[in-house]
């Protein structure tokens, strides 16, 4: 039988997320929160594992020593933590994300769905709602394409799972600048898969991750907060292809009362991405990847950095990162 683990970061009080999550799952996962300085100093709930900042370091990974404070990254530790516990996959959620009492259910890497094909970017959002809106961190010259597009079904091996989040889903500042506020809830449906060559930015909101794609969880650390899952999840699908692997998009499983944002801030920290985003896909396409996963994420972030797109010191916690997932098998 599989072991799954749910990861979590937070810097708040236990939301109605963790409390759901512990009720449905708290009996069958491993339930992990990492927190921050931020953190209250009490967090208590059933069936939890909540790691402050003292325990973080008391579990000895060598990627504490320079992972950054006050930011979404500490979710590596939590990342490491299910590992190191014997979890066959991760599904990651956020403090926000207010389960449906299918979450984590009938989880499996072998996913049969409608697989696009023949087209770079695309835009997933279409497939599960008639709304004219893209995921955080498309390509804002492709929202208006009109590509051609084959779809087949099919089955694929898909070692990372993205699930939806209705009522106020994943959508980047520029979107929620111009366009009133409204519900959204997508449409109930079989899984899309991404073929080779097919890219569509997926989140850390609601994703399963299966162990053979686990250094493919790592989450930089010197790049923006609205960019760190999305570049990983850049770097992560195009490394899935060389494994023979996929992406695939799934109906939700949780709604998102999204916490308070700042909408310019936001887009400040989302400008990266309108304008890199091209160049990662183009950089990574490049490398002939070889070895390892673990070795295959090195080539990936070397890459950036020799293109300036990342900066080198990220390489240190990429390097540490994989020394204690070498340690931990």
């Amino acid at each position: 039988m599989t072991k799954g683990a749910v990861v979590i970061t937070t810097i708040f009080a236990p939301t109605k997320t963790v409390h759901e999550i512990s009720r449905l799952l708290g009996k069958s996962y491993d339930i992990i929160v990492a927190g921050d300085k931020k953190s209250p100093p009490d967090f208590d709930v059933s069936n939890v594992e909540f790691l402050d900042i003292k325990k973080q370091e008391e579990l000895g990974f060598s990627l504490s020593k320079d992972l950054l404070y006050n930011h979404y990254c500490r979710k590596n530790i939590g990342y490491l933590h299910a590992i190191k516990k014997g979890a066959d996959y991760i599904l990651e959620t956020d403090d926000d994300n207010i389960p449906y009492e299918n979450f984590g259910v009938d989880v499996d890497p072998a996913v049969t769905g409608e697989i696009i094909a023949d087209i770079e970017w695309y835009n997933v959002y279409n497939d599960f709602s008639d709304e004219k809106i893209w995921p955080r961190g498309f390509p804002l010259e492709k929202i208006n394409q009109n590509d051609s597009i084959v779809k087949k079904n099919g089955i694929k091996n898909c070692l990372v799972q993205q699930f939806l989040a209705d009522k106020n889903p994943d959508l980047d500042a520029i979107y929620r600048l111009t366009n009133p506020y409204k519900d959204i809830d997508f449409e109930k449906r079989e899984p899309v898969i991404l073929d080779k060559g097919v890219v569509c930015p997926y989140n850390s909101q609601n994703t399963i991750t299966f162990k053979e794609a686990f250094p493919l969880l790592y989450l930089p650390s010197y790049v923006t907060f609205r960019m760190t899952d999305i570049w990983r999840g850049l770097i992560s699908q195009i490394i899935l292809w060389s494994i023979d692997s996929n992406l695939s998009f799934h109906s939700s499983t949780v709604y998102q009362d999204r916490n308070e944002h700042n909408l310019l801030k936001d887009f400040e920290h989302e400008v990266p991405g309108y304008l890199l985003n091209q160049k990662i896909i183009d950089v990574l396409k490049s490398i002939s990847y070889e070895g390892s996963v673990s070795d295959r994420l090195l080539q990936a972030y070397v890459a950036l950095v020799d293109a300036e797109i990342v900066p080198e010191k990220e390489l240190v916690l990429v390097k540490a990162w994989i020394d204690d997932l070498e340690n931990i098998s």
